[in-house]
């Protein structure tokens, strides 16, 4: 019973992990939208873009 709680509790934390960083991305691909392409800001947020995507991956395994 123990270790099917643990489970459990761990796949709860990886959706709300997986929950948060896809709303990180949305925020982010929503400020890039925002910036005009000859933004100094804007690979600054491409950069942080594909680390959160690239943080997203296993978790959506």
């Amino acid at each position: 019973m123990y270790v099917k709680d643990s489970l459990i509790e761990k796949q709860i934390e990886q959706d709300l992990e997986k929950e948060r960083l896809k709303g990180m991305i949305e925020e982010v691909e929503y400020e890039l939208s925002l910036l005009p392409c000859e933004s100094s800001q804007r690979p600054t947020l491409e950069e942080r873009l594909e680390k959160l995507r690239e943080d997203l991956k296993p978790l959506s395994n």
